[in-house]
């Protein structure tokens, strides 16, 4: 191989290296984002899912008050 062949290819990869680490660096901060994303959406399905068990504890006392109050008047 000539010398300036060589060099061109040696640029060539320094140049497809160079790329990869740059997508792999972009890939990395796009995971860095969609995790705290997760995050954030983790702790807000958290709540709401303390807020429908509160609802349904609720609910569920109330269809209990009135199945009684129903019985009651059966009687």
């Amino acid at each position: 191989m000539t010398p300036e062949l060589n060099v061109t290819l040696n640029l060539a990869q320094l140049i497809m290296l160079g790329g990869i680490i740059w997508g792999l660096a972009r890939m990395s901060k796009a995971v860095d984002v969609l995790s705290g994303v997760t995050d954030r959406l983790t702790v807000g399905l958290d709540h709401i899912t303390t807020e429908l068990t509160a609802v349904a504890g609720r609910v569920s006392f109330l269809e209990g008050s009135k199945g009684r109050r129903s019985t009651d008047r059966l009687r």
